[in-house]
């Protein structure tokens, strides 16, 4: 029963030591834990755990495990001399650099560590005594122990209360204050067990006090740490580890340990080799034991899983503020900065837009097609793959399918990740990392939320885009609807007065017809009214829907009247207009004021475009398909600004000081209301090509007259 309780208590003593020896190796703990902390807590769960192991096997009398014994006794001996050499080595450092945690080295700080000096002393005593008891080893050296431990411990108690009085917190000078307290009662209670307690009715349980007594300092900085948050421990990991520690030891002892003595007595059977493969054996055959122990130590020893951590923390804040940013720039970022901070070779983007179901990529910060290293099918079939398994993500380790693995294979890709949130679904494909190092399943649920906050971010944008959009709309709509009204006023109130003008002027000019020059002024007057007639005409025209009259039209005749009307224009503006006509004409489906609306916007802008560019030329050609004409409108002038080329269409968008920015959206407006398509193309410096892409509805049986074939001549 004794043996029984020493065991349990041992076993408590060694999880609660691993536990939070395990917290301050872990790579976030490192810079922010003293040396002296970490020696200090190692030769602790030494103590601890060789004595656990001693307890285990202090009867048996196989010789591995008598030469095992007696190598945790040594064990014990040398941290017993760790254990005080570390509580006055931070002492003294403490009070010599004060707050600073990782000082340079000093000569002077090895004094503390002088009895450890004897180790290998120690060591050979243990293995070379006849005895397998601590205190019977080791009996001419225990009282030089106790007398050097009760000193060392009583200085590092007096330098621990100097060292509170530079310390303006309450609760840390109420740590150092119980850390001294517990140093002096811990030397007391070894010495008394020492010279008093030994071989007496007393022994056991001062004897365990003894033992356990570390964790008394143990458990006062655990208090701390954990109230003040000194350290991010992790305590669901760290009872993992303890309970399968306390269970394997107790399988070995309760049924290992009588098995082995039994064998030993008909064989040589070596059960603890075969302990040690049947536990390796399971690790092995069980996949949530191994991937425990796997991600356990990948966190225990991986070098950069802080590093991703605070990358995706970094992204993650980041996504955050992206609110401002245009679709295709907040996943050129996103990608981009994916590969910078969590340290890949590639990162590629997909998804499938929900307003026009197109698919759109992106691959390490650049927008790019799907083809032809990556098909929309195939992007697909992986989507398709991680929904049918109801995965957030799956490595290509874990893909079955041949096809989907060669081709992950071929892009490189070792993680891919399903994205959705409302209507939107992308996928995100992570490449391999730079150090080869993998991303351990904790880091790729972290991963896989932050992807979804990514396309939540990405879904948001594109509502308020088209929020945006139709706000836009609106307020054109409206400024359209205002410019209507005014249109229809200013003709109501000019066109009225003009034509009362235009009258008695036709009357005075036939009243003035026998005097030549008097009657020449008055036709000036007719001409210039005539001219503001057709001013205002064309404003009311502004906001007056299209002739609904679609009929045939011969594109050939209306280019030639507008060429006798624009040519004049034009040579005043020194631009040179001509024009090639297809050899083959046929009806093209639009009205003959849609049309010759659509064109002389056209060309007028073309003309106003190259009016200032040497040897400026304006050419209208025309070209028959099976179902459609194409009229391009082409000139050599500077080109189209690139801020306002995605733009050029939409109402009161112009480039020019004095233009209304209506030309080109009445004109495309017309296109659209006779189903045909306009196109543009502009080269800065070079010029600009405008096509109408416009449906036929028959032939035309004409011959080319003379003036077209002028034009071609003139053209050649």
């Amino acid at each position: 029963m004794v043996d029984q309780l020493e065991l349990i208590l041992l076993g408590f003593a060694v999880v609660v030591d691993s536990a939070l020896l395990l917290a301050l190796l872990e790579r976030v703990n490192r810079p922010n834990t003293a040396i002296w902390i970490t020696t200090l807590v190692a030769a602790t769960w030494l103590a601890h755990a060789s004595g656990f192991s001693h307890v285990l096997i202090r009867d048996a009398d196989i010789e591995p495990f008598a030469t095992l014994d007696r190598f945790n006794v040594a064990l014990i001996a040398v941290s017993l001399l760790a254990i005080p050499s570390a509580m006055l080595y931070g002492a003294i450092r403490l009070n010599h650099s004060l707050h600073n945690l990782r000082p340079n080295w000093d000569w002077r700080y090895a004094i503390a560590y002088l009895p450890c000096s004897i180790a290998p002393l120690v060591v050979f005593q243990a293995c070379t005594s006849d005895s397998r008891v601590l205190s019977t080893s080791f009996e001419p050296f225990i009282h030089a122990y106790l007398l050097t431990l009760l000193s060392m411990n009583v200085v590092a108690a007096v330098l621990f209360l100097r060292y509170r009085t530079f310390i303006e917190a309450a609760s840390t000078r109420n740590f150092f204050s119980q850390l001294a307290i517990l140093l002096v009662g811990i030397s007391v209670l070894a010495a008394s067990y020492g010279w008093f307690a030994r071989d007496t009715a007393l022994d056991f349980p001062i004897r365990m006090a003894v033992i356990l007594s570390p964790l008394s300092v143990i458990s006062l900085f655990l208090w701390y740490a954990v109230r003040d948050k000194l350290l991010p421990l992790v305590f669901e990991r760290a009872l993992v580890y303890g309970g399968s520690l306390v269970l394997i030891m107790l399988f070995h002892r309760v049924l290992v340990i009588p098995f082995a003595e039994s064998m030993r007595r008909t064989s040589s059977f070596d059960v603890i080799l075969v302990e040690g493969i049947i536990l390796v054996a399971i690790v092995v055959a069980w996949p949530p034991l191994r991937n425990r122990v796997r991600e356990s130590l990948r966190y225990l020893l991986s070098r950069n899983i802080f590093k991703v951590r605070e990358a995706m923390r970094q992204l993650s804040l980041q996504i955050s503020q992206q609110d401002s940013r245009s679709l295709s720039d907040l996943c050129d970022w996103f990608a981009r900065s994916s590969c910078e901070l969590l340290c890949l070779e590639q990162v590629w983007i997909w998804f499938s837009d929900p307003r026009t179901g197109e698919p759109r990529s992106w691959k390490n910060g650049a927008q790019s097609a799907c083809e032809p290293e990556i098909t929309c099918a195939e992007m697909r079939s992986i989507y398709e793959l991680l929904l049918n398994r109801n995965e957030s993500h799956l490595g290509r380790a874990n893909l079955r399918e041949r096809q989907l693995s060669q081709l992950c294979e071929r892009l490189n890709v070792q993680i891919a990740f399903r994205c959705q949130f409302r209507d939107l679904q992308g996928l995100v494909l992570l490449g391999p990392r730079i150090r080869s190092d993998r991303f351990s399943e904790e880091q790729r649920a972290s991963l896989s939320l932050l992807f979804d906050q990514f396309v939540a971010t990405l879904f948001n944008r594109m509502v308020e885009q088209d929020r945006l959009r139709a706000e836009r709309q609106a307020a054109q709509q409206e400024k359209l609807a205002v410019l209507g009204l005014m249109s229809g006023s200013l003709a109501h109130e000019i066109r009225n007065p003009l034509s009362s003008i235009r009258t008695i002027a036709s009357l005075l000019r036939e009243d003035l017809a026998d005097q030549p020059a008097h009657a020449k002024e008055v036709g000036i007057i007719v001409h210039e009214i005539d001219r503001l007639t057709s001013i205002t005409q064309r404003l009311l025209d502004y906001s007056k829907p299209s002739d609904a009259r679609v009929v045939g039209i011969d594109v050939h005749r209306i280019i030639e009247r507008l060429f006798h009307i624009l040519q004049p224009w034009g040579a005043q503006q020194q631009v040179k207009l001509t024009f090639k006509f297809s050899p083959v004409s046929r009806l093209v489906r639009a009205s003959d004021a849609s049309f010759s609306e659509i064109l002389f916007n056209l060309i007028r802008n073309a003309v106003e475009a190259t009016r200032s560019t040497p040897n400026a030329c304006v050419t209208v050609s025309t070209e028959f398909c099976d179902s459609e004409v194409v009229v391009k409108v082409i000139d050599n002038g500077p080109g189209i600004d690139p801020a306002i080329r995605d733009n050029i269409y939409k109402p009161f968008v112009t480039s020019k000081e004095f233009g209304t920015g209506l030309g080109l959206y009445i004109a495309a407006e017309r296109v659209r209301s006779i189903n045909g398509k306009i196109e543009c193309r502009s080269t800065p410096e070079t010029g600009t090509v405008f096509e109408l892409h416009l449906p036929l509805v028959g032939d035309l049986n004409r011959e080319p007259n003379p003036s077209k074939q002028l034009h071609e001549d003139t053209d050649s």
